[in-house]
């Protein structure tokens, strides 16, 4: 009877991976995630690398209550050696944690952590959810192939896959054939947005007048990181159309920082 109060009482062991948390999308929601899972019934392990020296570390800033295991090489920058590295120090650390559950973010950890899950032999669940993916705007068409194809082979060995929205979904199993509808569960992004609705009129009124924004301009912002996957081009064009097609004062904003940031700015001036 002791021996079976006991297996009852076992903690369920669930291993995180991501290639870094970087401030945004994917580190929220894993963070997020990792508070709202019962500790009393699920104990979690969270392993990813380092940030790179142009982007903030979410762990350092924000989320300071959540605890991570580092691997040097899991980061963004992509290397032969620093990627087996952390390859086989994944595997290890599988291992010696013998998870019931692993979990993959972003396309890197979700390839290597996929990977060393299979390596290390364990019989664990194995979830990826994909915040985006890289089978377009970043990579030729030749790259993108090959990442499809590892995709669909690593989606036959995961129990499951998670996409943020129905049309992430429609375009994983619709146009990019990683896997089958019936695999894939949508999950929506749980960002709490109820405090962008209070005092709405307020903080408007006190942006226009930080920003010296006259009551006859209308303002325009584009929010997010500056990256290539996020076109910003795209914007700038809509800037070029719209100031073309009206006599309006229209005010434009962008908001953010990132990689392209002296292109745009080479752009705009």
């Amino acid at each position: 009877m002791a021996q079976m109060a006991q297996g009852r009482n076992k903690k369920v062991k669930v291993v995180q991976i991501i290639a870094r948390m970087n401030v945004g999308g994917p580190a929220v929601i894993v963070a997020d995630l990792m508070r709202s899972i019962d500790a009393s019934k699920v104990e979690q392990v969270l392993i990813t690398g380092y940030c790179d020296s142009d982007e903030a570390d979410y762990l350092e800033t924000v989320a300071t209550d959540i605890k991570a295991t580092r691997i040097a090489g899991l980061g963004r920058s992509v290397s032969v050696v620093s990627d087996v590295r952390a390859f086989f120090a994944l595997v290890a650390m599988i291992k010696e944690i013998a998870p019931d559950v692993i979990h993959t973010h972003t396309a890197k950890a979700g390839v290597l952590g996929r990977l060393a899950a299979i390596l290390a032999g364990r019989k664990a669940k194995r979830v990826h959810t994909f915040h985006g993916h890289v089978f377009h705007s970043y990579f030729g068409k030749f790259k993108s192939s090959v990442f499809k194809y590892i995709e669909r082979s690593l989606a036959k060995n995961s129990t499951g896959i998670v996409a943020i929205s129905d049309i992430q979904k429609q375009e994983l199993s619709g146009i990019h054939r990683i896997c089958s509808p019936d695999k894939i569960s949508v999950i929506n992004l749980g960002f709490d947005l109820e405090k962008f609705h209070e005092n709405r009129e307020e903080k408007r009124k006190l942006t226009r007048k930080e920003f010296a924004i006259s009551d006859d301009e209308v303002a325009v912002a584009i929010i997010g990181r500056l990256s290539s996957v996020k076109n910003h081009s795209m914007f700038l064009d809509v800037v070029e159309n719209v100031s073309r097609q009206t006599s309006k004062k229209v005010r434009f904003f962008i908001v953010g920082d990132g990689t392209e940031r002296m292109t745009i700015e080479q752009r705009i001036s």
